[in-house]
């Protein structure tokens, strides 16, 4: 009995989760789809999703690989500093990033454009952000830092013996890299793709705010489309444009998880000792100091420097004394702003209300699907991950169409941020059952069957014997939900109202009302870097105290 509370808890609130996506799906019928899938605008929407996302995840498992074997395989300088500085990009708003690639690459006002065509006295742009393989390089570079710790973490558990054998049978460094360290890294680094590729075709940030003006569309901005930007909104054609991405995205999941339950077939850590093999670069050494601090300029350091640069005109301009003239002015107008107050509260309230419910339910989720021996187990795990499949733009259609059909949920969530809160619950939920039940495994059953014996029920052994164990795990699963869900613009955009408007709603929204405030839009980008970088700090150094204490 104890194990069947937290199993039914679990089913009953995923399943209520998953209700607004059962519900879509149940108005519309294989015709549609079919008529659906035979409008080309629709074909070409599919193949630009699956180019953009291949593509992207393909520079990021290149970038990231490389970046990972420099830092866990070889003799670099400062590996610790390029390992920390690797993970602030993903403190970033992805609007943020798209925003500083605009300031850098737009072929009329970006400052790399402008300094080639004055360099060369030419009117062509070196490289357009606002095209096909612009949205690739954004995407690609901002999933460097995932790629890292995904291949990362398969790297650096490699058995050293495998490498040194190789290299006493006189093959070179290169070849050993190659067909040994990459051999048995090959299943992370697919892994690592699909992942990153699965991202990549449920992104709606780049494509929106790049996209949209070079009139490339994508599954996620035809979705947004029809109910934004549409008079009257087309919900029939939305719906069924849902489910047509839907589908694509639930393949494409299976895939991934295929992937991972097939890396046990190369384990190779074992019972036995083990050595770990660290290359020596000898004069190279500076090569991979240069390399890898390319990597993290495209990926953080110079999107970050020229948004904090921007922020501090008077107004933009690319002239030679551009930067004689440094104010504070933007912050100061921008503190003055009711409505950038506003959103900065929803935010706050919401990415910590989402951060809590999903920590908690997550213990609830693992506690059920490591510990249960019920026939459910197995529907339960599959229901905890199946939200990975769902790309948060049509979740959020998904809770809109719940809100038009049946009242009683219009009259008490549409228009409150509990409605986005139910939406980053489904996207980020499935993260966090993976961090806490990655810890809970660790925990031997032993301890729980002793409050057994001591008459503990699950929810006084939970709070008692289980929280305290799992502090940190819990503290990183809060954390990483409360900066994604404060950094989201898919799962909001199609939700939000004016009494729970948030903050990348309001950057989305100045940047497409007029190129003047380009300076208030990168004081609004800094504030919202730093801030993050700042929680992020304060959250790791709290999980370091924790996991001492």
């Amino acid at each position: 009995m104890l194990v069947k509370a937290p199993t039914f808890i679990s089913i009953v609130f995923l399943s209520f989760l998953l209700f607004p996506v059962l519900l879509l799906t149940s108005t519309t019928s294989l015709g549609a789809l079919f008529e659906e899938l035979n409008d080309p605008y629709v074909r070409q929407a599919i193949i630009n999703t699956y180019v953009y996302g291949g593509g992207g995840a393909l520079i990021a498992v290149f970038l990231g690989g490389v970046y990972a074997w420099f830092v866990n395989r070889t003799d670099l300088p400062a590996k610790y500093f390029f390992h920390i500085i690797t993970l602030l990009p993903l403190t970033v708003p992805i609007v943020v990033k798209a925003i500083s690639w605009i300031f850098l690459l737009s072929p009329r006002i970006g400052l790399i454009n402008l300094w080639y065509q004055q360099t060369f006295n030419t009117e062509e742009a070196l490289f357009n952000i606002y095209s096909m393989p612009g949205l690739i390089f954004a995407l690609g570079v901002g999933g460097v830092p995932l790629a890292y710790l995904t291949i990362s973490s398969a790297l650096n558990s490699i058995d050293g013996s495998f490498e040194e054998a190789s290299l006493v049978s006189g093959a070179g460094k290169i070849r050993t890299t190659l067909r040994i360290t990459l051999g048995v890294a090959r299943p992370a680094i697919l892994s690592a793709f699909l992942l990153l590729f699965l991202i990549g075709i449920m992104n709606f940030d780049y494509p929106f705010i790049l996209g949209t003006p070079a009139r490339i569309e994508t599954l996620a901005t035809i979705v947004y489309d029809y109910i934004k930007e549409r008079v009257p909104p087309s919900y029939t054609a939305a719906i069924n444009m849902s489910i047509v991405y839907l589908l694509i995205t639930v393949v494409v999941m299976t895939l991934y998880i295929w992937s991972t339950r097939k890396l046990f077939r190369f384990a190779t850590v074992t019972g036995r000792m083990r050595t770990q093999t660290v290359l020596n670069l000898g004069r190279w050494r500076f090569v991979g100091v240069l390399v890898c601090s390319s990597i993290i300029g495209l990926s953080f350091v110079l999107p970050f420097a020229v948004v904090l640069i921007v922020s501090l005109m008077p107004y933009y301009t690319v002239k030679p004394d551009m930067f004689a003239v440094l104010t504070l002015e933007n912050y100061l107008k921008l503190f003055k702003q009711d409505l950038f107050w506003v959103s900065i509260r929803n935010s706050f309230m919401m990415s910590t209300t989402t951060g809590l419910i999903a920590t908690l339910l997550s213990i609830t989720v693992s506690y059920a699907v490591l510990r249960s021996k019920s026939n459910w187990t197995r529907i339960l795990e599959y229901l905890s991950v199946l939200p990975l499949s769902y790309p948060g733009v049509v979740y959020s259609l998904a809770l809109l169409w719940m809100f038009l059909t049946i009242p009683v949920f219009s009259t008490y969530l549409y228009g409150t941020l509990w409605a986005l809160v139910f939406a980053l619950l489904v996207v980020w939920l499935p993260y966090s059952t993976r961090i806490v039940s990655s810890a809970m495994v660790q925990v031997s059953s032993e301890i729980e069957e002793a409050a057994d014996i001591m008459g503990a029920g699950w929810l006084r052994k939970t709070r008692d014997v289980l929280i305290p164990l799992l502090r940190r795990s819990m503290l990183n699963s809060f954390s990483y939900v409360f900066i994604n869900s404060f950094r989201e613009l898919g799962a909001v955009s199609i939700l939000v109202t004016s009494g729970s408007y948030v903050l990348t709603i309001y950057i989305s929204d100045l940047l497409r009302q007029s190129a003047a405030s380009l300076t208030m839009i990168a004081a609004i980008s800094t504030f919202t870097t730093i801030s993050l970088i700042s929680i992020s700090a304060v959250f790791n150094l709290l999980a370091r105290k924790t996991s001492v204490g």
